[in-house]
């Protein structure tokens, strides 16, 4: 299936823009996303429209097509450009500028065929079968891939910005935020470009599976939707979302999430909001284990307690009231074994990723009930 690829005409006569127009729309993959008379115009309008491929006439007023050509290229390196003409010997200057083609006018539509098969041929024009599946995993470190083959990003304002809008999918994040959360610091008159040039190419690495993933802009707005996927950071939001509003909770969804969240989201990434919703999803675990450890001890269910309450150390170690419960626990049905592992799990952990001891309490109520046990 040939996946739909943007483009943009920009020619100063507009019986000539019309008729590319038409002829363009019957080739079925190809959509017109902006058609203009004036090199400038099409020069602003980009930054919104995110073009893929742009056929540009060589003699417009003002801005030259060829230096209209540069200028879009400064904004979409991985833009397709074909030259239209009436002139032979813009050509050679053309395929300078790695033009994918040329069209000499008056356009001749077996050479416009031509034209339109060598860009079916290109990467951006080969589409790839609707089967194959998108597959993302954020903890850990992050990799994406589609049809089992990597993404290569290419940038890595690409790479974040991918992050920062999945974990906002579905929802339009403000041009301004994005600014502010993935150049902090930054003139946003000069984060601005990057930030434009960075979705054109999320554009360009995820068109194969357009109608599966889409990136639009409108109202200043980014957002990406994702229709089907196979992603980690969805399964945690899916696992918080259910779970706090159950009664009783999946021990063996909720044990996976933990696992995930406990490798790190976008580990190794420095992305400071993504440790920020690292911590947000912490807190929704904890709240939801936290709750089904107090209904246990309402019920004087302990043996139900043992479970969630591991799980809730797992992630938070270093909870003074949670370790002495499950050590109070051991003591209480007399399993040592039971006791002397859990400290021993708990001053390895602390030592080695928090440069901390144990709670004075915790250390106090470990030596009195080991000195119990073992005298």
């Amino acid at each position: 299936m040939k996946r739909m690829i943007r483009a943009i005409i920009v020619m100063e006569e507009e019986q000539i823009l019309s008729a590319i127009k038409e002829m363009l729309k019957q080739t079925g993959f190809i959509s017109v996303a902006g058609a203009f008379t004036d090199g400038a115009v099409a020069l602003e309008q980009a930054r919104e429209l995110l073009p893929q491929l742009a056929f540009i006439a060589i003699e417009l007023p003002g801005m030259d097509g060829l230096a209209l050509a540069e200028n879009l290229r400064q904004q979409f390196p991985d833009l397709l450009v074909v030259f239209i003409t009436a002139y032979s010997e813009y050509a050679v200057r053309a395929f300078d500028l790695n033009a994918v083609d040329y069209l000499l006018r008056p356009v001749n539509p077996r050479r416009f065929q031509v034209m339109i098969e060598r860009i079916a041929n290109t990467d951006l024009g080969q589409g790839i079968n609707a089967k194959e599946t998108l597959e993302i995993e954020c903890f850990g470190g992050l990799a994406v891939r589609i049809g089992g083959k990597p993404v290569k990003w290419g940038r890595a304002k690409a790479e974040e910005l991918f992050c920062y809008l999945l974990v906002n999918q579905g929802s339009g994040v403000h041009k301004e935020t994005i600014l502010e959360n993935l150049w902090p610091g930054y003139d946003p008159h000069r984060a601005l470009p990057i930030l434009h040039t960075s979705a054109s190419k999320l554009r360009n690495i995820f068109a194969p599976l357009e109608g599966n993933i889409r990136l639009e802009y409108a109202d200043s707005r980014y957002c990406l939707t994702i229709a089907e996927s196979k992603c980690d950071y969805f399964f945690v939001e899916d696992v918080l979302s259910k779970c706090a509003a159950a009664d009783v909770i999946n021990y063996g969804a909720v044990e996976k999430a933990c696992q995930l969240l406990c490798r790190g989201f976008l580990k190794d990434r420095g992305y400071l909001w993504a440790m920020e919703k690292e911590e947000e999803m912490r807190a929704g675990l904890c709240v939801i284990l936290q709750s089904h450890v107090e209904k246990c001890l309402a019920k004087r269910n302990m043996e139900g307690m043992v479970q969630p309450l591991k799980l809730f150390l797992n992630l938070v170690p270093y909870d003074e009231e949670g370790n002495n419960l499950l050590l109070e626990y051991y003591a209480r049905l007399n399993n040592g074994a039971g006791l002397i592992e859990h400290y021993r799990w708990l001053v390895k952990v602390l030592r080695e990723e928090y440069d901390m001891e144990p709670a004075i309490s915790t250390r106090k109520l470990y030596q009195e009930l080991y000195e119990e046990k073992y005298g």
